[in-house]
């Protein structure tokens, strides 16, 4: 049986499975469930794991739910006219004294600063997150890179290796390296 999501009333506590089609809404509700879960359960945005799968998704993402918590300060502030949508039903309940007010205003707010801490990022990112950030519980090495950070950084040494003994150079050394590599790409290629 398939229904309608109302992200407003949706219980923000046990599993919900979510499916959708492309251009349904999915990020829309996304967007509104995150500010429910920053507003009702005061949570941090390093406490919300938001996973899609691909780098793309992860960009409109990550811009669509900064835009969509810059909104909702602006519709609480009343620089935004309210637009009786279900983010002004989200955020009627804030609005009803001075009190809920400031404390909404002010995890909005803490959220759009820290919002570049928040873990939105497809679902390899987020686990090579948690493995760097408990690296030490867990027994792993501090410092470890995926294969994309791995070949960008060995290439960055290779360039600049390159740039400052190779290019700069002229001896014997230089030769040697030249005679088995003639462009640092193919140094890197063969690390």
């Amino acid at each position: 049986m398939s229904r309608e999501l109302d992200a407003a009333s949706l219980a923000l506590d046990g599993l919900h499975l979510i499916e959708a089609s492309a251009g349904t809404g999915k990020t829309y509700n996304i967007a509104l469930i995150y500010l429910r879960l920053l507003l009702e359960r005061k949570l941090g945005v390093r406490q919300i794991a938001v996973v899609t799968f691909t780098e793309a998704a992860t960009r409109e993402l990550r811009g669509r739910l900064r835009e969509r918590i810059a909104e909702a300060i602006g519709r609480l502030d009343g620089s935004r006219p309210e637009a009786g949508d279900l983010l002004d039903r989200i955020l009627e309940k804030h609005r009803a004294d001075a009190a809920s007010l400031g404390a909404a205003m002010n995890a909005l707010s803490s959220a759009l600063v820290g919002f570049d801490e928040a873990r939105i990022s497809t679902l390899h990112g987020l686990c090579r997150q948690l493995l760097a950030e408990h690296a030490f519980a867990m027994g792993l090495p501090f410092f470890e890179l995926d294969n994309d950070e791995g070949n960008e950084a060995a290439h960055e040494l290779v360039r600049d290796f390159w740039r400052r003994h190779v290019v700069a150079e002229a001896d014997e050394a230089v030769g040697a390296v030249l005679d088995r590599w003639d462009t640092p790409e193919a140094l890197a290629a063969d690390l």
